[in-house]
């Protein structure tokens, strides 16, 4: 979400886009230039189209900033639109870019940062593009049309932007050879004080994973990943989130692998099937949040032996407790029919009371 505006990105690659759009941010407009009225809304989600030379592209991930926004393609292009007064978009156009528009002297564009008045571009080798407004070597600001590289040839493993809402500023971070430099007005690198600390420790300490929710205790494990209980740092809803770590795991970095088992989790809704939430990738991982049960299988037959007080699990049941166990087989097999009858069939491979 943006200040007054949202984009949607489907698994599909589709965007959509609803809300403010003064300055054309929304993305749906029919021109370069947006006209539209000072409260002029887009009150429903409309569907974006990425075009250049009659080619449809499909989105692989959006930035939606307070008056502009920006997606990035599976090819590695970028498409921008919105309030272009500083040439931020990467456009020479003046004024506001009401749909999206290919930047066509960008390719293998892997992180965008813009902070409003100057965009900065990560790609895939490393190193840094800018537009938008800059502060020359004498000092004087000024305006860079087009995105250039920043005058440093370090490569950059990781570009992340700092946003403070009391401040009304943002700031750019760099990681390079797991040492933290910010850019500054004059796109310098100045080595910041994170400097004795690892990529990794600061990956943890901006990723959106840790800056929402609270891990609270590790629920499971597995070969495909680690479930963790959180709670949500706005409401203090508690929610299970699987991770997969997708360096240790080479076999499942397949991001259509990935969509497919995603597909089929959105796809499933039932009362005995733990509902999907949301999902999203972040650096070397991939987040999968759901439902989180009030308590496991195991725990549940445990308690059940107890609590009709047999001592060990060989002692035969009496008919009230043998009655609740053949009721919750018996939910369990209609688990297993309801996802063999899926269309199509969805087949679980690793049961257990866990």
């Amino acid at each position: 979400c943006g200040s007054y505006h949202s984009l949607a990105l489907t698994g599909e690659g589709c965007v959509y886009g609803w809300g403010y759009d003064r300055y054309g941010q929304v993305g749906c407009g029919d021109g370069e230039s947006s006209s539209r009225s000072p409260h002029s809304a887009v009150p429903v989600p409309k569907k974006l189209h990425f075009k250049h030379n009659n080619n449809e592209y499909k989105i692989k991930s959006v930035y939606c900033l307070s008056y502009s926004s920006f997606a990035i393609a599976y090819t590695g292009h970028v498409f921008s639109w919105g309030r272009n007064y500083f040439h931020n978009l990467g456009h020479p156009v003046a004024g506001n870019v009401a749909k999206p528009l290919m930047i066509a002297s960008l390719s293998g564009v892997e992180t965008v940062c813009s902070t409003g008045l100057v965009t900065y571009f990560l790609s895939n080798e490393g190193l840094v593009y800018f537009c938008g407004q800059y502060m020359a070597q004498n000092g004087e600001y000024s305006l860079r049309k087009f995105p250039t590289k920043i005058h440093s040839n370090r490569r950059c493993q990781e570009l992340q932007q700092i946003n403070s809402q009391r401040e009304r500023s943002s700031l750019i971070m760099a990681v390079i050879t797991d040492k933290i430099y910010f850019l500054n007005d004059k796109n310098d690198l100045l080595l910041t004080d994170y400097r004795n600390q690892t990529a990794r420790k600061l990956k943890r300490s901006l990723s959106e994973y840790s800056r929402l929710y609270d891990e609270l205790c590790q629920i499971g494990s597995g070969s495909f990943g680690t479930v963790y209980k959180v709670r949500r740092k706005l409401d203090g809803h508690k929610y299970a989130v699987k991770t997969f770590d997708l360096q240790a795991r080479a076999d499942f970095c397949d991001q259509s692998q990935l969509f497919k088992e995603l597909n089929n989790l959105i796809k499933i809704r039932s009362d005995y099937v733990v509902h999907y939430l949301n999902s999203w990738f972040e650096s070397d991982k991939y987040y999968l949040q759901m439902e989180l049960c009030a308590d496991s299988l195991r725990n549940i037959l445990a308690l059940k032996r107890r609590a009709f007080g047999r001592q060990t699990a060989a002692q035969a049941m009496n008919s009230v407790e043998f009655f609740i166990s053949c009721q919750l087989f018996k939910e369990l097999v209609e688990c297993v029919q309801y996802l063999h009858s899926s269309k199509p069939a969805v087949i679980h491979r690793n049961l257990k009371p866990d």
